[in-house]
């Protein structure tokens, strides 16, 4: 057995405590995820297009479709994907994205861009959980489509490399 000072002891057990200390003080701080503005751009004009498109007055994004074809000289075609309809290119990409997500995570997206009469704290209710939660759940969507989104000439978002 070592022979080891009475000081020395406590400044060890000390040590320990203060170890302990600041692993509950690292457990409390929790990095909470933010919200990307790219994103939320991008999320706002998915749902104002997909909201648009529940409209019966033929009119497409705020706009009748004899403008388009004005606006376009003669086209219709508002995006390149013949998949996507009328549906332009971003708004497409964001589309199949957010079809992409887990039910949960598509009822985050739909209620915070789709149900804009909602307050915050209704939409907090839908899913059964407080405003703070319910803003963490739209920042961790925000990271996962982040991830998938492609890049876009209008938003500003490059590719790096």
């Amino acid at each position: 057995m070592e022979n080891v000072s009475v000081q020395e002891q406590v400044d060890r057990l000390a040590a320990v405590d203060l170890t302990k200390q600041d692993l509950r003080k690292a457990r409390r701080k929790r990095v909470r995820p933010t919200m990307i503005a790219l994103v939320d751009r991008r999320l706002r004009a998915w749902g104002e297009w997909v909201l648009s498109e529940g409209r019966s007055d033929g009119m497409v994004c705020g706009r009748s479709p004899l403008y388009s074809i004005m606006e376009n000289m003669g086209e219709s075609i508002r995006g390149t994907n013949p998949a996507a309809g009328s549906m332009p290119d971003d708004i497409y990409d964001v589309d199949r994205i957010v079809m992409g997500l887990e039910e949960g995570e598509r009822q985050v997206v739909s209620l915070q861009y789709l149900e804009l009469s909602l307050s915050m704290a209704e939409r907090a209710e839908r899913v059964c959980v407080k405003a703070r939660a319910f803003n963490e759940r739209v920042a961790k969507v925000h990271q996962k489509i982040f991830v998938q989104l492609k890049p876009s000439k209008c938003t500003g978002f490059r590719e790096y490399g």
